[in-house]
């Protein structure tokens, strides 16, 4: 009886420190990108699911997917899409891995840091970004994305180009937060 209440113990520590390691590793990779997670409000899902103008059989990605809901809209909304979330965070990672399963759904989601992907085949991109990230992904969407993909952003804008629509969206208690949408032409 001793040694089982010795394995149990061991056992519990050992959990408590894989847990406390996944978040230590969750926040290092948020501050590295200098993206911490924020979870979506519903009134923004819904009002960049709508921008989105989901069509059959797209190709949809996550930028930093958090824990997928965004992409559970998406597909709610329209089931036959080919959705991708990418998260960097492992913990933040491992909640979205669970949603998925327990909605059954066919959302992929990806532990990866999403700069290193091609993103040529994207009909949508969704994103709520820092500023900094922005910055990077310009060039990498100007470079790859074929004409007439969307990007879908919450909150924060692309450099240096205008968005082909935008919303405040409201949310309860008074707050707003600003959407927007591109549509990345290539240039003759």
């Amino acid at each position: 009886m001793h040694l089982l209440a010795l394995l149990c113990a061991w056992f519990l520590l050992l959990l408590i420190i894989v847990f406390f390691g996944l978040v230590i590793a969750s926040t290092s990779v948020q501050a590295l990108w200098m993206v911490p997670f924020v979870p979506t409000p519903k009134a923004i899902i819904d009002g960049m699911v709508e921008f989105a103008e989901l069509k059959p059989h797209q190709i949809v990605f996550d930028l930093g997917a958090g824990d997928g809901r965004i992409l559970l809209a998406a597909e709610k909304r329209e089931p036959t899409i080919h959705a991708t979330g990418y998260e960097g965070a492992i913990g933040v990672w491992l909640l979205s891995k669970l949603r998925m399963r327990m909605r059954r759904s066919k959302v992929q989601m990806i532990c990866k840091d999403f700069m290193h992907e091609d993103f040529s085949k994207a009909d949508v991109i969704f994103t709520y970004l820092s500023i900094a990230s922005m910055k990077k992904l310009k060039p990498k969407f100007d470079a790859q994305l074929k004409d007439g993909a969307m990007v879908v952003t919450h909150a924060f804008r692309v450099p240096d180009m205008e968005p082909d629509r935008e919303r405040m969206v409201t949310m309860p208690f008074g707050r707003g937060s600003r959407i927007y949408r591109y549509v990345w032409r290539k240039k003759s």
